[in-house]
């Protein structure tokens, strides 16, 4: 363990040695067992979640696609995106 996480999870501890109904804290990790059983003794709940299969992550593709990826809608767009790009004519490459 190093030195600076030593230090988070004494200064966590430290802040949270009473209950409270004010503050509610949410705690991540990619490596769940390198967590200080001291630190999961004050959580109230755990929570795992798996990685997400392909029909979740084709899911979360299209929601990202839908919401952010819009065509260009006018045709100023259009010639500022073939002004960047003028190779994209004739290699076939399109705005999305």
């Amino acid at each position: 363990m190093s030195e600076n996480l030593r230090q988070s999870i004494c200064t966590f501890l430290a802040r949270t040695g009473s209950p409270s109904y004010n503050v509610i804290v949410v705690l991540a990790s990619n490596v769940p067992k390198q967590l200080d059983y001291a630190v999961i003794d004050r959580v109230d709940e755990v929570v795992n979640f798996e990685k997400p299969g392909i029909k979740e992550r084709k899911n979360m593709l299209f929601h990202y696609l839908v919401q952010f990826c819009k065509p260009p809608e006018s045709t100023m767009q259009k010639l500022s995106f073939f002004w960047k790009f003028p190779r994209s004519i004739y290699t076939g490459k399109k705005l999305i």
